[in-house]
Formats: C-alpha cells, structure tokens, sequence
C-alpha cells in the first residue's frame, strides 16, 4: 500500500541532498578570487603592451624628427650619410643610428632627384697648399643665377683651405668683387698673401690688381681650360649650386640669395673626414 509524502519531508529531503553536493565539488572551482586575479593579470598584460607600442611610436617619430632636422633643414643643407651622422651623434644616441641615418639620407627624395654623384674624389692636381689660416684665398663666381627679387644675380665664394664665404650681389665687376673681399676677409680676418682665382674680366682686370697691390696681396691665376687649379673654389661652387636646388622654392628661382649664405653654415659645420673636425672649429676654436 502506497503512502503519501508529506511536504515537510520533501523540502527536507532536498535540502539535504543539495548541501551535499556542495560538499563533494572543488572549493577551487567555485573560487571567484582566482578567476579574478587571472583577469587581472590578463588585463594589465594588454595595458603594458598598449604602452610599449605607444612607447614604440612616440620614439619611431622622434627619430625620423632628429633626422629629418639634422639633414633636410638648412642647419643639415642634406649632406650624405656621414655627415649627417656626425651631426646626430654629437648630441644624441640611440641603438642602430648609423643605421637609420643610412636609412633616412638613402630615401631622401630630394637628394636623390635634384643632387648628383660626384665622379672625382681626392684632391685636384695644382692645389696651392697653405701654410697658416687664411694665407691662400680662393675665388670664384656661380654664374648663370637669376635675377633675384633683390636685385641680386650673381654669387661670389670667397674661401680658404675649409673656410667657405659666399657673398651674394648684383654685379660679377672688379669694384663689387673688390668691395665682397674686403667686407668678407679683410675686415675680419685680415689681407691675404696669395688670392687664387681664374680668367674672368672681373679677377684680371687693372681696377683688381691695383686693389691687390694695395693690401699687398699676391694674384695668383689659373691657366686658361684648368680649372682644377682652382678645385676647392670649384668644388664649393658645385656642392653649394647642388643644395640651392634643393631648397629654391620659387618657380622663376628668383629666391636663391635668401639660402646661399645660410647654407653655408651647413657646409662650414659639416664634419671633415680628412681633418677630423668642422671647418668652424678649425677657425673659431669651438662648435656651434
């Protein structure tokens, strides 16, 4: 005979078999506090990685921007690879620099579009060689510029053995060239001993050697269809025509009197292989 249960009994008996389920399953398992510190630790993985990218980037672009200052401003004038190394690694460091500066100059558009490959090296043979600052000048002329919107159409180089002073002005005559020295040389650092230059109407004409003969200086011309006589003139004309096309903004290239002369401060703070120092401390004794 079937006997029926009593509710009581029934709540009772669940009761019962549910707290002894609780007793047969892992603590382990139902620990919130572990699933939670897992969490944790997954989530400040991410933030530390985020922060390692952004930490990533932030140094990726202050590299390209000490790079891009130290050869594409007008301070850098995009000198090569080994200048521009020189120029970083005075005052910063950072793993693989050479590298990244080889990098950088190796995919400059502009120097590899407006700038050629020089096809000499070395010396150029009937140098004149001198002996203590400033006792050899060099001269010479960037022919064939445009008008500028001051009136300005030609550039003269005045230089020594690494000092370099370009001297923009309206007229290539005797009297401006005359006038460019003794503003350039001459009230700075003194007459020269020897002034080296080449055939033209302005150098050999008799208003120049009377000039010559007054400060006591020594013309010294090159020979007709030579001009490797006068190398260190020519070759900073050339580099210095090179780094004008780079930054000439203006169509008709009337503004290339406001570039030269402060080009010339790259040039002049540019490391020298040779003499192992900038053509700045060899006059002044110290670097900007």
């Amino acid at each position: 005979m079937l006997k029926p249960k009593l509710i009581e009994t029934v709540v009772s008996v669940n009761a019962i078999t549910r707290a002894a389920e609780r007793q047969r399953r892992t603590p382990r398992a139902m620990d919130e506090s572990i699933i939670q510190r897992i969490r944790c630790q997954r989530i400040r993985q991410a933030q530390d990685e985020e922060k390692w990218i952004v930490d990533l980037k932030k140094y990726l672009d202050g590299e390209r921007d000490f790079l891009h200052h130290y050869h594409a401003s007008l301070e850098g004038g995009h000198q090569g690879v080994g200048r521009t190394y020189r120029r970083i690694q005075a005052h910063f460091h950072w793993r693989g620099l050479y590298r990244s500066t080889q990098r950088y100059v190796g995919e400059c558009t502009d120097c590899e579009t407006r700038k050629g490959k020089p096809t000499d090296q070395g010396e150029s043979p009937g140098n004149i060689q001198g002996t203590y600052p400033f006792q050899i000048i060099s001269m010479d002329h960037i022919p064939s510029l445009p008008k500028s919107f001051k009136g300005k159409t030609e550039l003269l180089i005045l230089g020594r053995l690494v000092h370099r002073l370009p001297k923009a002005g309206p007229s290539r005559e005797a009297q401006a060239v005359a006038e460019n020295y003794e503003e350039c040389v001459f009230r700075r650092f003194g007459a020269s001993e020897v002034i080296r230059h080449d055939r033209e109407p302005g150098f050999m004409s008799d208003f120049f050697r009377a000039f010559n003969r007054i400060v006591k200086m020594r013309p010294s011309a090159t020979m007709a269809y030579r001009p490797q006589g006068n190398g260190k003139a020519e070759r900073t004309v050339q580099t210095l025509t090179r780094s004008l096309k780079v930054y000439v903004a203006d169509v008709n290239q009337q503004d290339w009197d406001d570039y030269a002369e402060r080009l010339t401060f790259a040039l002049k703070t540019a490391h020298d292989r040779v003499r192992g120092e900038t053509s700045f401390f060899l006059v002044h004794g110290w670097d900007p």
